[in-house]
This record gives C-alpha cells, structure tokens and sequence, in this order.
C-alpha cells in the first residue's frame, strides 16, 4: 500500500515507492546504454552505388600480350593494399603451350584503372601451386583497395558484389547473392572449395572482387561452368574464397 504524508505543503512519497522509481530509472538507462552499443557495433551495410563509389578505384583492368605486344586476352584485378599490390587469377597470367606441352607465363601483364588511358605495366609476384591466383605489383601508390574479410561463415542469400572487365568492354558492376556459401567442386583437374554465386560474370572478370555490403573482399571471382557442349551456364558462377586467399597471401613474400 502506498502511504503519503504532508510536510509543509509538499507531498512525500514513502520509500517503498520511490526504490522502485530509482529501479524503473536505473532499467531505462541501462536498456538506452544497449541500444547505442548495438548501433555502434552493427556494421554499415552499403549501398551498390555506395560500393562502387568507395570500390572501383580497388580493381583494374588487366591486358595480357606475348612478347610482340600481340593481345592475348583481358581479365580484371583487385587491390589489396596502398602499395600496388594486386590479386588476380593465375589463369590469366599463364597458360598451357601445346608446343612444349608445359605451362608458360605470358610475357607482358598491363593494368589500367577506370579512370585511365594507359595501361602501367605489373610484376608478377607469386603465382600460387595450390590455388588459381597471383599476385602482381604496381609500382606506385594505390590509394583505394579492399581488405580482406575474416574468416566467417557466407550466408545462403547473402547479397554479394562484385566489379570487373566482363567481355573486355571496361570495368563493370554487377550484383547477386550467395548461391551456397561453400562447394567441393572439380576445377581444372582437382577438387577445391569455391562459393557459388548467382550473379552473371563473363570472359574478362576472371580476378574481380567478389565482396559483402560492408565492402570487405570475401573473394575472387573464377570461373563458370559449361556443359557437356561446352556451353556456358549464365547465372552460375564460382569465387574462390577469402580463406584461399588468405592461405594464398600468408606464404608470399613481398
């Protein structure tokens, strides 16, 4: 029962009551402090104009020549630092000569960036045993590139990006989703994990970006698949993960 008293005109609540005002206040305080926790750890989720805005100064062009400087093929690159460095496939830098029944690495790989007349010519790095990727360098400032996500589990769904030189036309976006976060699949004579995709990529993004709404790199798109004539299945596209990358990088050095 609550009890009140006059004192002087004024009305006095008893104890009883205002311990429970001072819990009340104490609970509304402590929910407020959550609340502004929560908003400052949840990530910034981008927009695709956002993305490419803040992202498509991170990927290049690639042209690969022999040594005439006769044009062998294009593909795409992706910064990984402010020092030049740049991931792409190991497809695109080396390919099977049926001459000398070996694999040989194409003579001049040149980067241009979207906003870029001239191509710049790149340093092959390293070119990974275990995966298909590379890694060459500029010799020059980058100042945009991605970092590369954390290991994390990719969500079925997951809305994903990506940026590349599709069909040799420049540098383009295109966006989609997580078709399955993680597959075996058989590539190139083994079986690797990539990440299936359903977002259209063509001949050209081999080496693009694949990355998440807070614009981390998750990984590098690769390749297609074809069917038994050799057709491609549009919408069904593979990356290779971060992890592979991450693995890839971690024995490289620079």
């Amino acid at each position: 029962m609550k009890k009140k008293s006059k004192h002087n005109g004024t009305l006095i609540t008893s104890t009883g009551e205002y311990e429970k005002r001072c819990v009340l206040f104490l609970i509304i305080l402590f929910l407020a402090a959550v609340a502004s926790s929560c908003n400052e750890n949840t990530p910034l989720i981008y927009s695709a104009e956002e993305l490419c805005v803040r992202y498509l100064p991170a990927v290049t062009e690639i042209r690969v020549s022999d040594a005439d400087d006769n044009a062998i093929g294009l593909a795409t690159g992706t910064v990984i630092s402010n020092d030049g460095l740049i991931l792409t496939n190991r497809h695109v830098v080396r390919g099977f000569n049926y001459q000398t029944e070996e694999y040989e690495v194409y003579a001049k790989i040149a980067v241009r960036f979207y906003n870029e007349e001239e191509y710049s010519e790149a340093e092959i790095i390293a070119i990974s045993d275990e995966y298909d990727l590379t890694l060459l360098k500029l010799s020059r400032v980058t100042e945009a590139y991605f970092n590369i996500a954390e290991s994390g589990k990719l969500r079925f769904g997951e809305e994903v990006h990506t940026i590349g030189n599709g069909s040799g036309y420049g540098l383009a976006y295109s966006g989609g989703n997580v078709a399955a976060p993680l597959r075996e699949i058989a590539y190139e004579g083994e079986v690797i994990e990539a990440i299936q995709l359903s977002l259209i990529i063509s001949e050209g993004n081999s080496g693009g970006p694949l990355f998440n709404g807070k614009g981390e790199l998750i990984g590098v798109t690769t390749f297609r698949l074809r069917d038994a004539q050799g057709n491609v299945n549009y919408g069904t596209c593979f990356a290779l993960p971060a992890a592979s990358i991450i693995n890839f990088i971690d024995n490289v050095s620079v």
